[in-house]
C-alpha cells in the first residue's frame, strides 16, 4: 500500500503526489476481486476450511472484536507431514487488512510446525526524500505491504494467524445468521373432517412455504366423504388452492404401517393417500390408527 506522507515545512507536491492517491483504490481492488475468486477454486478452497488444516493444525484467528486483522481471500496449498509433525504452507499473493490498511504479500512458501502459527510482519519503506521550504529533508512517500513468515519479528510490526480472520468466515456468519433467523409459525384455520384435529401451521420463507401438519383422529373408520383430513378456503391457504403433494410418511393400523402422502386438490381437500393403490389397504385404514406429524415444503 502507497500513500503520501504529508511534512509540515513547506512541502513541495508533484503531479506524482496526486497519481498515488488516485491508483489508491484503482490498484488494489482488481487484486483484491481477484483474490476472491481465486480462493473459490480447487485446490485453494479446500484448505481453508474449519476442518482443514489451517485451523485445526495451524491455529487460525476468528472474526471477533479482538482479532487484529482479517484475510481478504486466502488462497493457499498444505501438505502435513505426520512424521516431521511439520506443515508445509504455500501462501499464495493476496490481500490481508491490518490496522484498517489493505496490504499486499506475495507468494510465500513457509514450513510451521503443528500447533505453531504463523506470522503476518508488517513491513514499512519510507521513500521520496525531499528538501522542504525550511531546509529540512523529510521522506514523502510511504511504502507498506505485508510479509508471511514462519517466525515473529521483534522489531517490526507482527501478527500471529491465531490472531487473524478471515473475510470468507465473516460472511458465512452473515449468511448463516440471515437464513437461522427465526420465522415464526402461523395458524391456518382449516375445517376438519372424519374427527381429526390438531394444528396445521406454516412459515412463509423466501422462495416456498415450509407447512407443519400435526393431527389425529378418534374415528374408527372414514366417513362418506373419503379420507379427507381437513378442507380449507382458497383466500386462507397459503399459494392458493392447487394440485400437489407432501412427503411421505409412515401410517396405518395398530399392526402395519404403510407408505403414504397428503393430496391436495385444487377444491381445498386434503386427502390421505395410501402410495400402493390395494383394496386390503384402503380397507384397512382407519382414522384413529392414522396420525399425521410432517414437516414438509412446496414451492411457491
Amino acid at each position: 500500500m502507497n500513500k503520501i506522507i504529508f511534512n509540515n515545512g513547506g512541502q513541495p507536491v508533484f503531479l506524482d503526489d496526486l497519481k498515488v492517491i488516485q491508483d489508491l483504490a484503482g490498484e488494489s481492488l482488481p487484486g483484491v476481486l481477484e483474490a476472491i475468486v481465486k480462493s473459490a477454486v480447487s485446490p485453494y478452497l479446500e484448505n481453508w476450511t474449519s476442518d482443514s488444516i489451517l485451523g485445526t493444525i495451524i491455529p487460525m484467528g476468528e472474526i471477533t472484536e479482538n482479532a487484529e486483522g482479517f484475510w481478504i481471500a486466502p488462497a493457499c496449498s498444505c501438505e502435513k507431514n505426520d512424521t516431521t509433525r511439520k506443515v508445509r504452507l504455500t501462501m499464495y499473493a493476496g490481500y490481508v487488512c491490518i490496522g484498517g490498511e489493505l496490504l499486499h504479500y506475495d507468494q510465500t512458501e513457509i514450513e510451521v510446525a503443528y500447533g505453531a502459527p504463523f506470522y503476518v510482519i508488517v513491513k514499512k519503506e519510507e521513500e521520496d526524500r525531499r528538501i522542504l521550504a525550511n531546509g529540512s529533508e523529510a521522506a514523502c512517500k510511504e511504502c507498506k505491504y505485508a510479509v508471511i513468515s514462519s517466525g515473529a519479528s521483534v522489531t517490526d510490526e507482527c501478527h500471529s494467524s491465531a490472531k487473524i480472520g478471515s473475510l470468507p468466515d465473516a460472511i458465512c456468519k452473515i449468511i448463516k445468521a440471515k437464513n437461522n433467523v427465526e420465522v415464526a409459525w402461523r395458524n391456518i384455520d382449516v375445517t376438519f373432517d372424519n374427527l381429526y384435529g390438531g394444528t396445521v401451521e406454516y412459515q412463509e420463507l423466501t422462495d416456498c412455504f415450509r407447512y407443519h401438519i400435526n393431527i389425529s383422529s378418534r374415528a374408527d373408520s372414514f366417513g362418506n366423504t373419503g379420507k379427507i383430513l381437513f378442507h380449507v378456503g382458497n383466500d386462507i391457504w397459503p399459494g392458493g388452492h392447487r394440485e400437489c403433494v407432501s412427503c411421505l410418511f409412515a401410517t396405518g393400523t395398530t399392526d402395519t404401517a404403510y407408505p403414504c402422502y397428503i393430496r391436495f386438490t385444487k377444491e381445498g381437500n386434503a386427502l390421505l393417500t395410501p402410495v400402493y393403490q390395494d383394496g386390503n389397504i384402503e380397507t384397512s385404514l382407519r382414522p384413529d390408527a392414522c396420525p399425521v406429524n410432517i414437516v414438509f415444503e412446496m414451492a411457491k
